[in-house]
């Protein structure tokens, strides 16, 4: 009997610390109705631990609209020129805390009901669509994710978008925006 070895791909692990591929080596066997293989060795290769950005100062969080990524309530684009512009050199990570919320893209628009983002917080204010729906809870969880990717990167300043019930500095204090603001984060706006 001829034997050989081959590395065969099986797949890769959908745990993403756990394993990154799996290689099997494979050994024939003869059997009556063909070649069939018996695993003689698993080879898992872990996936190299998350190497930090060098440089976390360069790192800046931005809501995705900012870029021209049709993020927006509407589905449409609406990237600002001039965020861009003074951005040059520094990495741009993208985000956007509605759909970090799970809500899609395009949704209904929404504005925040007696209060502000802070107030969205604490439990005495709500975000309500215009149908009608309260969407305050995939709002405050987009505002934790935006929170968690932040702490995550490291990043210092976080670049939000103007008159946004998410993101919004002014005229009215956004979900994202409060949350990040009382975790000491840098916020501008555009």
């Amino acid at each position: 009997m001829h034997t050989f070895q081959a590395r065969d791909y099986i797949g890769i692990s959908r745990a993403w610390n756990v394993c990154r591929v799996v290689f099997m080596e494979r050994l024939p066997l003869e059997r009556e109705q063909g070649t069939f293989y018996e695993s003689s060795r698993i080879t898992v290769r872990k996936k190299p631990k998350y190497q930090k950005h060098k440089n976390t100062k360069n790192m800046i969080l931005i809501s995705a609209c900012l870029l021209g990524l049709k993020t927006r309530y509407d589905g449409r684009s609406k990237g600002n020129s001039t965020c861009l512009s003074r951005l040059a050199g520094r990495c741009r990570v993208p985000f956007c805390p509605e759909q970090l919320g799970g809500l899609p893209t395009p949704r209904t628009a929404a504005d925040i009901m007696d209060g502000n983002g802070a107030d969205v917080l604490a439990g005495r204010a709500r975000v309500v669509n215009r149908d009608g729906i309260d969407v305050s809870g995939q709002f405050i969880r987009g505002a934790e994710q935006t929170l968690f990717l932040a702490r995550q990167l490291e990043v210092e300043t976080v670049i939000l978008k103007a008159a946004s019930p998410s993101c919004g500095l002014s005229p009215m204090l956004g979900v994202t925006a409060a949350l990040l603001s009382e975790h000491g984060y840098h916020l501008l706006e555009f």
